[in-house]
């Protein structure tokens, strides 16, 4: 789950973001747009120093994220894929009201944080 926090004095969003193997990706967003990458293993967390390829927002790409969105709607929680191997997690939050939902959107690229943002979706499922 996603943390407001302050690190060093400083804001920051620690984002959970899956499973990466054999551990646990970890990411943290700072408030100047710097994304650090960790990975925990065996209760030892050790950095990525890597950058994540920005996303490309293509028509196709748009589609398949607009897709997550809507399952996670449906279901509370949905993930997939595209053919650029960028991942798309999308899942419920608690309801901002009776008639929308809080939806947590993770674009991840090999267990890097691409993006993260929260969504109000309200009425219907579909887009």
């Amino acid at each position: 789950m996603t943390t407001d926090s302050y690190i060093n004095g400083r804001p920051a969003q620690v984002v959970y973001v899956g499973r990466a193997g054999a551990c646990e990706a970890v990411s943290v967003k700072w408030t100047e747009r710097r994304i650090e990458h960790f990975r925990v293993c065996d209760q030892e967390v050790s950095a990525r120093n890597t950058v994540a390829p920005a996303w490309s927002d293509e028509p196709s790409t748009r589609l398949l994220l607009s897709s997550t969105i809507r399952n996670a709607v449906l279901y509370g929680e949905a993930r997939q894929t595209d053919s650029n191997g960028y991942q798309y997690v999308a899942r419920t939050l608690p309801a901002v009201s009776a008639r929308c939902s809080n939806i947590e959107v993770i674009i991840s690229y090999d267990g890097d944080l691409v993006d993260r943002a929260l969504r109000d979706v309200c009425g219907k499922a579909g887009f």
